[in-house]
């Protein structure tokens, strides 16, 4: 049978368009990095332990931003402190509790609406709400709250289309064994979506660390040394504001470049914590429970032999001698370690030496309803 291949024409817009693609990958990463070692360069000599751990003064003149790096950790833990709960009850409630259909897709056009107004906007409002009408003044309480409003279709967004990603078996097999609506959200649906949960948390973090024309109309500019109490119902500049205020309202462009590149080492730092937390929820989800009986003991040895060799981390539920036991004791042992979340998934050997797979695809929460004498 004779085979046919791809034509001249078919062949030269495939190469045409992966060379593209290449072109194109290669400009976008030429540019990242020509920006980080740009800031870098300019930037790294005018960092000094003068420069990150003083106030700034006059007389003498010396130019320092440690009330700027205070300030914009106030204004993160603030802003996070009220925008995650916010954010991820709202998406629970959308996605768990609501029925009317209707209302949730308004209110999720509404978020996606509001994620797209220009942070200039949310200042104005912000100036004139919290500010004013609430007679909070310029400060960074105020600032923080218009950053709520600004992060909080993110996060709540972002949330949402995690919890969805949680199959609805998981949901049923926990309501099967009895669990509460509240206890099935909290044991088996937040913890399988928790890597969603970070990411919204690490991009209202960035969105904050970068934000500077919301700020400068709620938070101000001033460079005053507080602590967190003083500090947020006074005025104050972040490292964004300081930026600004160095370079275009001082002229001072080393300051400028000094600023920057504390601010991307803060931003790489940021991104390294959210991989290290991440990985951590993951290799928790990823932990198997182990129990057996007498009868399974060995079965059980040869199993975490072979979890050792691969690397796989788990928990030994089980006997750990060739005494007599209860099976049903290590069945509810393992079924509760992945009920209380502690690990994924689990498995059961008995005396037959056969491995019951409590797997993830079938019943999520308890997920040990397999044999008959488990839970009598």
């Amino acid at each position: 049978m004779k085979k046919h291949g791809l034509s001249s024409h078919r062949k030269i817009y495939i190469g045409t368009m992966k060379w593209l693609m290449r072109i194109c990958a290669g400009l976008t990463f030429g540019l990242v990095i020509f920006l980080i070692a740009y800031v870098f360069i300019k930037g790294i000599p005018g960092i000094s332990w003068n420069f990150i751990s003083t106030a700034p003064t006059v007389i003498p003149h010396n130019i320092g931003i440690l009330p700027d790096i205070l300030n914009t950790v106030y204004i993160v833990l603030a802003t996070i402190i009220i925008v995650v709960p916010l954010g991820a009850g709202a998406a629970v409630y959308l996605t768990e509790y609501a029925e009317n259909k209707k209302i949730v897709r308004i209110i999720e056009y509404a978020a996606e609406t509001l994620s797209g107004i220009p942070s200039i906007i949310y200042g104005l409002v912000g100036m004139l709400f919290f500010c004013e009408f609430l007679k909070m003044q310029t400060s960074l309480l105020a600032g923080a709250l218009t950053l709520v409003i600004m992060n909080l279709p993110t996060v709540m967004r972002t949330t949402q289309e995690s919890l969805k990603t949680v199959p609805q078996s998981y949901r049923e097999g926990a309501f099967g064994l009895g669990a509460g609506k509240w206890r099935v959200i909290r044991t088996v649906v937040l913890p399988g979506c928790i890597d969603g949960v970070v990411t919204g948390c690490i991009l209202a973090v960035g969105r904050i660390l970068g934000e500077s024309a919301a700020l400068l109309f709620t938070a101000g500019f001033a460079h005053t040394l507080n602590g967190i109490i003083n500090g947020l119902r006074s005025s104050g500049s972040t490292l964004t504001v300081a930026l600004y205020f160095y370079a275009k309202e001082e002229g001072e462009f080393d300051a400028a470049f000094a600023i920057a590149a504390i601010l991307m080492v803060l931003t790489l730092l940021i991104n390294f914590a959210a991989e290290l937390v991440t990985g951590y929820f993951r290799r928790k989800k990823e932990m198997i429970a182990l129990g057996c009986d007498h009868g399974g003991y060995e079965l059980k040895l040869e199993i975490k032999k072979y979890l050792d060799e691969k690397g796989i981390e788990y928990k030994d539920y089980g006997c750990d001698s060739l005494e007599s036991v209860d099976y049903p004791v290590y069945a509810k042992k393992v079924a509760h370690a992945i009920l209380d979340g502690e690990c994924e998934k689990g498995i059961l050997f008995c005396g037959t030496g056969i491995g019951i797979s409590i797997t993830a695809n079938k019943i999520k929460g308890i997920r040990a309803a397999v044999c008959t004498d488990c839970f009598t």
